[in-house]
């Protein structure tokens, strides 16, 4: 069956429900073909670019994972949670003016959004380095 409006959020939750499994079980690449089926049914998921991005994160490719994440960032407009994450990897990676650079966007995603739980991962993230 290919969805529809009415039947997207369903496969798209199912999807999500088999990938999240797959990353709990350390089924990286497994998970990574889920995230990648969700992000085909529904684009502007950010839970299909964030779980997609953590799998590679998982997998040693943090490379990957940051052009995972800036896509991510760029499909669901106002997407403050891959900001973040990006913002996570950079710091990973010594990369410090381009997490705060991330930061700062996540903040911002956030603030609009009225997200104060990413709102407190930021100032977290901040106070910690």
């Amino acid at each position: 069956m290919i969805p529809t409006p009415a039947n997207t959020s369903a496969a798209a939750d199912g999807l999500y429900a088999t990938a999240h499994w797959l990353y709990e079980a350390a089924k990286y690449t497994e998970a990574t073909d889920v995230f990648r089926a969700l992000l085909l049914v529904s684009p502007a998921d950010e839970r299909g670019w964030l779980g997609m991005g953590t799998c590679q994160v998982q997998l040693e490719r943090r490379d990957v994972a940051l052009k995972i994440f800036a896509m991510g960032a760029v499909a669901v407009p106002g997407s403050s949670r891959c900001c973040l994450a990006a913002a996570q990897v950079l710091l990973l990676d010594g990369h410090r003016e381009a997490a705060e650079e991330a930061l700062e966007k996540a903040s911002e995603a956030a603030e609009s959004a009225h997200d104060d739980e990413v709102l407190e991962a930021v100032a977290m993230m901040r106070r910690a380095r």
